[in-house]
């Protein structure tokens, strides 16, 4: 779990024994996708990961902040868990891979709206 952001690097904290508790484990991505790739390392990485091909991602500028994201829906990215979307954002000036997140609908419920999706951020990249 991805608990905060440092100004020159992400840290994710372990709690599973009170041994770990002040250990920390650097964040420098989801699954293959690394921060700072370009748009075509991360469409490769995907590829790799969820086997979804380009045309099966959907392409974004944010109206405002002008960054480019990525969006395409997987099965069961945890396990038992559906559908679910994930989300890669690139920077608008360095056109890197900033931060991945991922969107899933309650199980039990159809034809959600975007608003009653569950919105859990996966990771981000370090502020520089």
């Amino acid at each position: 779990m991805v608990l905060g952001a440092l100004q020159k690097e992400v840290l994710a904290r372990t709690s599973s024994s009170v041994a770990e508790e002040n250990s920390e484990v650097r964040v420098d991505g989801f699954r293959s996708a690394r921060f700072g790739m370009t748009e075509k390392g991360v469409l490769k990485s995907t590829f790799k990961d969820f086997k979804i091909p380009k045309s099966k991602i959907q392409r974004r500028v944010h109206p405002t902040e002008k960054t480019l994201s990525f969006n395409f829906q997987v099965n069961n990215l945890l396990r038992d868990s559906g559908k679910a979307s994930l989300f890669y954002v690139f920077g608008f000036s360095s056109n890197d891979l900033l931060r991945s997140m991922y969107c899933r609908a309650e199980p039990q419920r159809k034809n959600l709206i975007l608003k009653e999706w569950l919105i859990q951020p996966i990771s981000h990249a370090p502020i520089s």
